[in-house]
């Protein structure tokens, strides 16, 4: 953690956020109270604001327990979460997750840290992984982020076919 702090601190023109984290409640390979823990950690020696990257469902379930320790929220939202939906309601989906995310911590700033519609695997119901889903998909972020105020990034956006 030091070493990522530190090169971050090196170059605050690339790196904008720090996570602590990525899916780790998610997966269980931490407590929520480990994670809490690691906050102050990061934060003191960092010049760039600190969240931790979960599923939006565990942002919601599991950090609001210590919300001012989180400088900004990056829940994920790759639309095959917990309950994939089709891509007709994908927007939906994401303009829910994001009212939620509000709601649940009024004022924080928030970064959608993964979102994206799979072109390959396994197919979730009625969220089918097809290459011509995503641009329809990725074309709708853009448009959502700015009319709802969350910054995003795209997960897998170039580097699939």
């Amino acid at each position: 953690m030091a070493a990522g702090i530190k090169e971050a601190n090196e170059h605050p023109d690339a790196v904008a956020r720090l996570m602590v984290g990525n899916e780790v409640l998610l997966r269980g390979d931490l407590t929520p109270d480990r994670v809490d823990r690691l906050y102050p950690q990061a934060r003191k020696p960092s010049n760039q604001p600190v969240s931790t990257a979960e599923v939006w469902s565990f942002v919601l379930r599991l950090t609001p327990r210590s919300p001012r320790a989180r400088l900004y929220l990056d829940p994920h939202s790759a639309v095959l979460d917990d309950v994939p939906v089709s891509i007709d309601l994908a927007e939906q989906h994401l303009i829910d997750i994001v009212r939620q995310t509000h709601q649940a911590f009024p004022g924080k700033p928030l970064l959608i840290a993964e979102t994206c519609w799979p072109s390959i695997g396994r197919d979730r119901g009625p969220a089918p992984s097809m290459w011509f889903m995503r641009p329809d998909y990725i074309r709708r972020v853009p448009l959502l982020a700015a009319r709802l105020d969350y910054d995003y990034n795209i997960l897998e956006a170039f580097d699939q076919p």
